[in-house]
């Protein structure tokens, strides 16, 4: 059994409408509320990574939820009070964070399933600012992977779990030109949270994908131009490293609405790889957004033939309260166009819970689908709590 390409477009109309037709508002990245650019609350002009003062202050003014603050106080008062310290952020060069992320999956409920604890992330990170203008700032940040990164380190090597998440100087030649250089994530494609989706691990960009190498941006009001060039990651003993660029292009054509493409070209021991991809986001109402994202991905492996896959996302997140939203999303991917090739499904419907700015606790049911020429696999299902804790 196949699913053919109508399923796939009446699964997207699905989503669509079940997105635009509730009762509520939400969000899925902060095009909602109107930031197109990820550089207005992060250090990395493609987002991810630490947040800035700023980042910060909106996160606790706008999104998260109020519970256990008093009325009387007001949202610019928990601005003030969101920095690491817990005081009004001040010009000062060191800025610190702190993330944990903890994920508890439990698979096949119901029917005597596995449960599982994994420690998903703890870093700790350290912002530079050698100037009051912002200019120059060294970024760093160093924590925890759950799996070993280097194949050729010993299980009792120190430094056995160790990464280094990024390291780089970012510096404003002019108004709207950046330079980047060092260790930092491969910009392509639209970047959720959810490392695992298949728009990401599926072509090979997961959470431990940073490389060293130098990233140039054009950033102004309605545009995002980011060229990347990299030699892999050089801290790693690693067999298969990476050299080659990417690129990627956004445009803002409408208000809380944005198109975009990037391009990805790699070159391993092992073979080439190469992506190209589209996307959109789109803002609706007071903090809602759909995103979608598509692609093709071709291997040229050194031993065997060369195949052309695709994949897509779709996702559509609902604001249910002030900090509270509901979020659905689709994936979808095949490696390759060949008939002998599988197709792998995955959606899931969940609640994403912000108490208050430094804390965030998600909850979505998974429901992933594996289809061959010859045999439809039964479905897998899986629940997945995460608890995130980000100073």
């Amino acid at each position: 059994m196949r699913i053919a390409p109508c399923h796939l477009a009446n699964a997207f109309l699905f989503l669509t409408l079940q997105f635009f037709c509730s009762l509520g508002f939400g969000y899925a990245s902060f095009i909602g509320y109107g930031y197109s650019n990820c550089m207005t609350c992060h250090y990395n002009p493609h987002g991810n990574g630490q947040l800035n003062d700023y980042g910060r202050a909106l996160f606790a003014s706008e999104i998260a939820a109020r519970p256990f603050w008093n009325k009387k106080i007001s949202d610019e008062e928990l601005a003030k009070r969101s920095s690491f310290t817990f005081q009004e952020p001040t010009p000062r060069a060191i800025h610190p964070s702190f993330k944990y992320r903890d994920l508890y999956l439990t698979a096949n409920p119901g029917g005597g399933g596995t449960q599982r604890r994994i420690l998903m992330q703890a870093d700790a990170g350290l912002a530079w600012h050698f100037d009051e203008k912002d200019k120059y700032i060294l970024v760093l940040s160093a924590g925890y992977t759950p799996e070993p990164v280097n194949a050729s380190i010993e299980k009792e090597a120190w430094n056995y779990h160790l990464i280094s998440r990024e390291h780089y100087l970012r510096m404003q030649l002019s108004e709207g030109h950046f330079l980047s250089v060092g260790l930092i994530d491969i910009p392509y494609g639209i970047r959720i949270v959810d490392h695992t989706a298949l728009s990401r691990v599926g072509i090979g960009l997961d959470q431990n994908s940073q490389v060293h190498g130098v990233l140039y941006n054009y950033v102004e009001d309605k545009i995002l131009f980011g060229l990347h060039g990299f030699v892999g990651n050089q801290m790693r003993n690693e067999i298969d490293r990476v050299n080659g660029g990417s690129a990627t292009f956004e445009y803002e054509v409408g208000e809380k609405i944005t198109l975009g493409a990037s391009a990805f070209h790699g070159v391993r021991d092992t073979g080439k790889q190469s992506l190209l991809g589209f996307h959109t986001r789109v803002g609706v109402g007071k903090g809602s957004s759909l995103m979608a994202e598509w692609g093709l991905n071709r291997l040229e492996p050194k031993m065997g033939d060369a195949t052309t896959g695709n994949y897509g996302l779709v996702v559509g997140t609902m604001r249910l309260v002030r900090g509270l939203d509901f979020e659905t999303q689709f994936e979808m991917l095949k490696s390759s166009f060949q008939e002998s090739s599988d197709e792998l499904y995955r959606t899931s419907v969940g609640l994403i819970y912000f108490p208050f700015q430094r804390l965030e606790l998600r909850s979505r049911v998974v429901d992933g689908r594996s289809l061959s020429p010859n045999e439809v696999k039964g479905d897998t299902w899986s629940i997945q709590s995460q608890l995130h804790l980000s100073l």
